[in-house]
């Protein structure tokens, strides 16, 4: 990802996200700067957004053009994401850094990779050995906590919420040393919380420091977990998905799908789901729907990756 770049006079803080450099005119606390004086693939810059007409919405969105959209929060914040190289934020004063990481990196970078034609995968995912292994899974799944629960027995965080594959090569890209946690799953990992990290008000889920655990090179993709959580289910139970199958689920999880399909590229989105599926195996992965089971569903996953990728019973557990 990211293309052929020029050099320019250098922004003034430079990160690596997703595979690609983005340029920053101010600090990002959650991000890991780089030394980069090349022009950047994305810039991020604070300014005011001039309000327009949308020609339709979804959600918080507001399109105006499959080049032009505005993610919207009501006297908080307003994201403008331009053709997948530019955004521009304009934020209240009041707003915390926990809330801007939330948007910045969730929904708005979400549409700015669909408009690069790299659709995201609503996934964390950890390193281990030379490969990583992606927890898919919708809302709620127990994404966040399966990966946290891996990283504890050694494995490297690559992502925690978004994952870009490419898929013609099934590379999986770094995101960022941060993952976010709802308050009683950080108390179960012994994670202290701060309010100001908090992913948005009124919200018992914050942002945690994941610095020491991150790994920030891309990685071949030796797996997908699909988490659903199961009220019914005694245990955990993982079943391969067939192509079609596969496909299907990716196709469902790929993250704001439904704001691309306003945007007009579902086709794109099947196109990435067919190759991925092509070359990585699928699993849907049935969880019994409490915290108790954690390590359960952890044991099932690390059994899946030592499957898929030998040099995983390397890596400490």
């Amino acid at each position: 990802m990211g293309g052929g770049r020029r050099a320019v006079a250098p922004v003034n803080w430079s990160y690596r996200v997703s595979g690609l450099t983005l340029g920053a005119e101010r600090p990002l606390p959650y991000l890991n700067a780089v030394d980069d004086t090349w022009a950047p693939d994305v810039r991020i810059a604070f300014a005011p957004v001039p309000a327009q007409p949308a020609a339709k919405t979804s959600g918080l969105f507001h399109i105006h053009a499959p080049d032009l959209v505005d993610l919207v929060v009501p006297d908080r914040l307003t994201i403008r994401i331009s053709g997948g190289r530019q955004m521009t934020v304009a934020v209240a004063p009041d707003l915390e850094a926990g809330e801007l990481q939330t948007l910045l990196f969730g929904p708005a970078f979400a549409v700015l990779l669909h408009q690069r034609g790299s659709p995201p995968l609503h996934a964390g995912a950890v390193r281990v050995g030379e490969g990583a292994l992606a927890i898919a899974g919708h809302s709620g799944a127990g994404k966040s906590t399966t990966v946290r629960a891996l990283v504890r027995r050694g494995c490297r965080l690559l992502c925690d919420d978004q994952l870009v594959v490419e898929a013609g090569t099934g590379m999986a890209h770094a995101g960022f040393p941060a993952m976010k946690l709802w308050g009683h799953a950080a108390a179960f990992f012994g994670e202290a919380v701060e309010a100001a990290r908090r992913v948005r008000p009124g919200l018992d889920k914050f942002h945690l420091d994941a610095a020491e655990a991150f790994a920030p090179q891309a990685v071949p993709l030796r797996v997908i977990c699909v988490l659903v959580p199961d009220p019914a289910a005694a245990r955990p139970t993982a079943e391969r998905l067939s192509s079609p199958q596969a496909v299907m689920a990716l196709g469902g999880l790929c993250h704001y799908g439904q704001t691309a399909d306003a945007l007009g590229m579902r086709p794109a989105i099947f196109r990435w789901a067919a190759a991925l599926a092509a070359r990585v195996p699928v699993y849907v992965l049935r969880r019994p729907d409490d915290l108790a089971g954690i390590e359960e569903v952890a044991d099932l996953v690390w059994t899946l990756a030592r499957q898929h990728a030998p040099e995983a019973a390397e890596t400490p557990a």
